[in-house]
């Protein structure tokens, strides 16, 4: 994946999402939002602005969202993007979308979304969720069955190293909730 910062030197090239061969292909725009001040970075504006630059370049999108206001503000991003004439069929991503409820499933669905998440999280920081995170947003994490039942399409990855990469263990939090 390649940073927002380094779009207009991939553009210049002619790079866009799957250029390339068999041994090295051009990802995503990977665009990280944060809320780490208590304001969401980058901006909803300047959030909307990129999405677009990059759709309309050829590049598919990867929106690294947690939090709900997060996740709402790539959903408003790809909502968007979604207005414009397609010359490419691309897949936008969310990262994460680890708070997710109802009203942005439902969102997500109509956007043709992917949403790549991380299972073994729940397995390896489910304690720390239980403690830190509020009860009314701890039924809405990670909700993979209730995207998937929206027709949300859902991969998943380990984030590793972050958590380990044993996919077992990945297989095991997505089926059982890490219980």
């Amino acid at each position: 994946m390649v940073g927002p910062e380094g779009l207009a030197e991939f553009k210049k090239s002619g790079l866009f999402t799957g250029s390339g061969n068999h041994g090295l292909r051009v990802g995503s725009l990977k665009i990280v939002l944060s809320q780490a001040t208590g304001q969401l970075r980058p901006s909803q504006t300047d959030l909307n602005q990129m999405v677009m630059e990059a759709d309309r370049a050829g590049f598919q999108v990867a929106v690294h969202a947690i939090e709900r206001n997060a996740v709402e503000a790539a959903v408003v991003a790809l909502e968007n993007t979604s207005r414009l004439p397609r010359r490419a069929k691309l897949r936008h991503r969310i990262e994460h979308c680890s708070e997710c409820p109802p009203d942005l499933r439902e969102r997500l669905s109509r956007l043709r979304a992917v949403i790549v998440s991380q299972p073994p999280f729940i397995y390896y920081s489910g304690e720390r969720y239980l403690a830190q995170v509020a009860p009314e947003v701890q039924k809405w994490l990670y909700p993979f069955k209730s995207l998937m039942d929206c027709g949300v399409i859902v991969a998943g990855s380990s984030d590793s190293p972050v958590v380990p990469n044993n996919p077992l263990m990945g297989i095991y939090a997505a089926v059982t909730g890490g219980r």
